[in-house]
């Protein structure tokens, strides 16, 4: 059972002796690529702020999913017209999702959003 491997559904496969050496050099390469790709994605960006824009569209479609849930047609209007951070645009999400039907008040967390900035990037983070 040396050149066998134990998956998540407690399957064992095995593979044939002459291709174990073959295989061992690009499961390095991918299995290191999979550790190195959550330190790369977070070069650059500053502690989770989402832009403006992909904050609105968010809401946006969480808000329409809502209404369409509810079967009625918009009563508000949201805006996010500040990069913002995104714990605040999830809770909003969140917040719009979870309302009782018919939904016709904004929830508190998407109004802040109009208001809220996202803090600027220390002068060594530019």
């Amino acid at each position: 059972m040396e050149n066998c491997v134990a998956h998540k559904s407690f399957a064992v496969q095995c593979a044939p002796a002459e291709l174990v050496p073959q295989m061992k050099g690009p499961l390095l390469l991918v299995a290191s690529l999979a550790l190195l790709a959550p330190l790369a994605s977070a070069c650059g960006r500053a502690d989770n702020v989402v832009p403006s824009w992909d904050a609105q569209v968010r809401v946006n479609l969480s808000y329409a999913a809502k209404t369409d849930q509810c079967k009625q047609t918009p009563t508000f209007f949201l805006f996010v017209p500040f990069d913002v951070q995104e714990p605040d645009v999830r809770l909003c999400e969140n917040e719009l999702l979870a309302a009782p039907c018919p939904l016709n008040i904004m929830p508190a967390s998407c109004a802040l959003l109009f208001f809220k900035k996202a803090p600027k990037p220390d002068i060594d983070d530019r």
